[in-house]
């Protein structure tokens, strides 16, 4: 689900330009974001927020790990665990579905 396109396109690069994010993923074209890749660093809050995200799929309006994020972030989450989530572009560090009509260039992945 996720193929570099540039040789220089490195994952240190997300990490160090948003410091305070626990969690860096891109936009979803129908969801918050694409869960097929995403950065997750490694500590208390995002163990806590995995098993959090997990527990949605029991809730039947989440139909799958992308409308279970969803409705974790906008329902259970509050300002202060929104902002250690970064959302990037959906062509920053996934595919702008369709990729075959939406990739241009410029885009890394």
């Amino acid at each position: 689900d996720f193929i570099p396109l540039d040789i220089s396109f490195r994952l240190e690069n997300f990490i160090l330009q948003y410091p305070s994010a626990e969690l860096i993923a891109s936009k979803d074209v129908s969801n918050l974001i694409n869960t097929g890749a995403f950065i997750v660093r490694r500590s208390a809050w995002s163990e806590q927020f995995l098993i959090k995200w997990l527990a949605m799929r029991l809730k039947p309006e989440a139909i799958n790990d992308q409308s279970g994020f969803d409705l974790l972030f906008n329902r259970y989450l509050d300002n202060v665990d929104r902002h250690k989530i970064a959302v990037l572009l959906s062509h920053e560090f996934n595919s702008a579905a369709p990729a075959m009509s939406q990739q241009l260039p410029s885009h890394k992945v």
